[in-house]
């Protein structure tokens, strides 16, 4: 269903109600958070984080065939290639600076964070007219289950792990337990049981990914000096983020 919101989900003796936008009603057995990393109401995460997320699409100046992570002050950047010639420019803080609210503060301040950001957004065009902002990110939540988990509310991607945003696989790990949630369901499995093995699964990539956050954070110039280095080392722990070596 495309321009309709889930605004509240309800627990009832048949299973879930969901309310949505427009105030139409869904029924069904089991419900699925898959709603990323805005929370619904009444559903929250049991963690609220501090770092913030913006995310500017631009025109380049020239063509961009890989995705890159890029050294910032107070936190780090990824430009990733985008349809139509395009790219996107991603953001992860620690806080909120009023300097990057604008498309023109947030360029200058990534492109002064290292020469390679600077040659790459030289005569960037951005396609918003204000960067799409999204506050309080947990990254590092892993979902644990209380004691008395309801075995039909399944958490999938970032609403059961919030790893660090182009530091790990956050796209991979939605579809994956998406997937993963789906033959759940159809078998019948308690969503308790489905947590406890993705929450196995993940705990490995969610640490290495966390180090390599917070290098990214505290030490930028140092993290990409040490890649520079020690490359094979970095191939290393780019691997261990990935979802195959924590399965």
């Amino acid at each position: 269903m495309r321009g309709c919101a889930a605004r509240r989900a309800e627990r009832v003796a048949e299973g879930w109600r969901l309310h949505l936008s427009d105030g139409m009603v869904l029924a069904g057995p089991a419900l699925v958070l898959a709603n990323g990393k805005h929370e619904l109401r009444g559903q929250a995460r049991a963690q609220r984080g501090q770092h913030v997320g913006l995310k500017l699409p631009l025109r380049l100046s020239g063509p961009l065939a890989e995705v890159l992570l890029l050294p910032l002050r107070g936190g780090y950047a990824g430009l990733q290639p985008s349809v139509g010639g395009q790219a996107n420019l991603c953001v992860a803080l620690r806080k909120a600076d009023k300097a990057l609210s604008t498309p023109e503060g947030l360029l200058r301040t990534v492109a002064a964070g290292s020469d390679l950001a600077a040659m790459l957004l030289a005569g960037a065009i951005p396609v918003r007219k204000k960067p799409l902002a999204i506050a309080g990110l947990p990254y590092g939540f892993l979902h644990r289950d209380a004691a008395h988990v309801d075995g039909t509310l399944f958490r999938v991607g970032d609403q059961f792990a919030v790893i660090p945003s182009l530091a790990g696989e956050g796209m991979d790990m939605a579809l994956a337990s998406g997937i993963a949630a789906a033959g759940a369901i159809v078998a019948g499995e308690h969503a308790g049981r489905f947590h406890a093995r993705m929450r196995r699964a993940w705990q490995r990539p969610m640490r290495w990914a966390g180090l390599v956050a917070r290098l990214l954070d505290q030490t930028p110039g140092g993290a990409v000096r040490a890649a520079e280095m020690l490359p094979l080392a970095a191939r290393f722990v780019a691997g261990r983020m990935r979802l195959g070596h924590g399965a």
